[in-house]
């Protein structure tokens, strides 16, 4: 089979020559590999939002976000990334262990 190469296309599921896949093809094998991981149902789109989760998560800077995700917008971020409950207890116990930092002298007033 010959590779049929797409400039600038950059296609995340190409066939195996280098065409666009169908859509319907690449949401049944989704389909297909989150049960063989006994995963719920999910549509590609949501992987999306997964991805730009992950990426708030472990603190990459936001205009590499965008470059990854192939946005133009900062505004996306918004609309792609959710905080998570781990990130809110990390944000709870790094603001805690400032306290005497922040209130040096409040330390010890009731």
């Amino acid at each position: 089979m010959q590779w049929h190469d797409q400039p600038g296309r950059g296609f995340v599921f190409p066939t195996a020559t280098g065409q666009p896949c169908d859509g319907t093809n690449v949401y049944h094998e989704l389909q297909k590999l989150l049960a063989k991981a006994g995963l719920p149902r999910a549509r590609v789109h949501d992987r999306r939002h997964g991805c730009a989760t992950y990426l708030l998560a472990v603190g990459v800077n936001q205009r590499v976000v965008m470059q990854i995700m192939g946005w133009s917008q900062i505004s996306m971020l918004t609309r792609y990334q959710h905080v998570l409950r781990p990130m809110l207890d990390d944000a709870a116990k790094r603001l805690e262990s400032h306290f005497d930092t922040f209130l040096p002298a409040a330390a010890g007033t009731p």
